[in-house]
């Protein structure tokens, strides 16, 4: 796989999950929706999630381009939201200087 900055900024989905997840992100709570997400509690750090959220995500995606009956639109923008909420505070930091 790329380096995660590499795959983040060419990550591209429907416009409409986008937004979807644009909204979404002002009501995240981090704890809250990664641990439906997960099912169990993770670090505080970014980078310690930021990786099985990229897995899952392209797994749900993956999901919505075959037409699998189990694909869950609420729960692809739920990761996407996470993802997005992550990858800001990734992209900060490894942007930050040093």
């Amino acid at each position: 796989m790329p380096d995660i900055s590499t795959h983040l900024k060419t990550l591209n989905r429907p416009a409409l999950l986008v937004r979807t997840a644009k909204l979404a992100i002002t009501n995240f709570i981090r704890e809250v929706i990664l641990f439906k997400i997960f099912g169990f509690e993770l670090s505080d750090e970014p980078d310690d999630v930021i990786s099985d959220l990229i897995d899952r995500e392209d797994e749900i995606n993956t999901q919505r381009k075959t037409g699998d009956v189990t694909y869950n639109i609420a729960r692809h923008i739920s990761v996407l939201t996470a993802l997005m909420h992550e990858a800001e505070a990734y992209l900060h930091r490894s942007e930050a200087p040093t």
